[in-house]
Parts: structure tokens; C-alpha cells; sequence
């Protein structure tokens, strides 16, 4: 026996949990002859015959039943796998480099940083509180909270 395609799994659950190709078809958003080329397929990489196929639908022979199980495994283990990189790929970390002044800092920055910190806990806050004004542009800062007119091009 050779590898197998994994994926060939989706669509013997599928007819195993629907009884035919055309409703696994509809369910997979697939053609019905997809679904009957991947199960033919699977049964010759397995080299085993894994439905009866009859006028009322697909049954499972007694071998298919057998590997129904560890195909559900298979397939919970995919969807766990899919969640765990859709969590990390959604993970906001790093650092954020804040600038503002002591007034403001003291109003504002207490609940922001705890509300930040429960929403995204990958995330550092660096605040710097002096009077300096720094340069967004360079690099300096990544936020600036400032009160007063807003800077002029050249003034940044």
C-alpha cells in the first residue's frame, strides 16, 4: 500500500454520514462524480473496498466500518490543527513604543494598558513620558498622544 491522500478522508466521512455521493456532494460543495473519483481512489490506495454500493445509497462494507473511526480521528485532529494556526495567525504581539506627557498618561494610560493587556497579552508597552516630542517617521514612537496644535509638516 502506498500513501494516501488525507484529504480523500473528508469524502468517505461524508458519504459514510450522508449514505451517498450526491448528498456528500452537495455537503462537500463538490460534483457528484468528485466524490465518487475520490472514493474510488482511496479505495485503491487502500486497496480495499470500503462501500457497497447499491440503488439506495453507499453502506459501508465491514472493512470501511472498521477504518470510520480512525478516519474521524484523522479528522478531528485537521480541524484542531486548522483552529490552533487560525489563533496564531489572529496573535497580536510585540512591542508598542508610546510616547505622551505625565497629565495624560496619569487619565488615560492605567485603564487603556489593562484593557489592552487582557485583549492582546502578546502585547509590551513601552511608554515614554517625557516632554520630547518624538518623530513617528523615524521611528521614535509608534503612538503619540500629545495635547496642543497639531504638528506641521516640517515640525513633525
Amino acid at each position: 500500500m502506498g500513501p494516501i491522500n488525507v484529504d480523500d478522508l473528508r469524502f468517505l466521512l461524508s458519504v459514510a454520514e450522508t449514505g451517498s455521493t450526491l448528498s456528500a456532494s452537495k455537503a462537500l460543495k463538490v460534483s457528484q462524480s468528485t466524490v465518487s473519483r475520490r472514493i474510488a481512489a482511496l479505495e485503491t490506495d487502500l486497496r480495499i473496498q470500503l462501500f457497497d454500493k447499491r440503488r439506495t445509497g453507499y453502506v459501508l462494507t465491514e472493512a470501511g466500518a472498521a477504518l470510520l473511526a480512525p478516519a474521524q480521528t484523522v479528522r478531528q485532529a485537521v480541524d484542531a490543527f486548522s483552529k490552533a494556526a487560525g489563533s496564531l495567525s489572529r496573535e497580536i504581539s510585540g512591542t508598542v513604543r508610546f510616547t505622551t506627557n505625565d497629565v495624560l498618561a496619569n487619565m488615560l494610560l492605567t485603564d487603556l494598558t489593562m484593557r489592552l493587556k487582557q485583549a492582546h497579552p502578546g502585547v509590551r508597552l513601552e511608554v515614554d513620558t517625557s516632554n520630547l516630542l518624538r518623530d513617528l517617521a523615524n521611528g521614535e514612537a509608534d503612538v503619540a498622544l500629545r495635547a496642543g496644535p497639531a504638528p506641521t509638516e516640517a515640525g513633525r
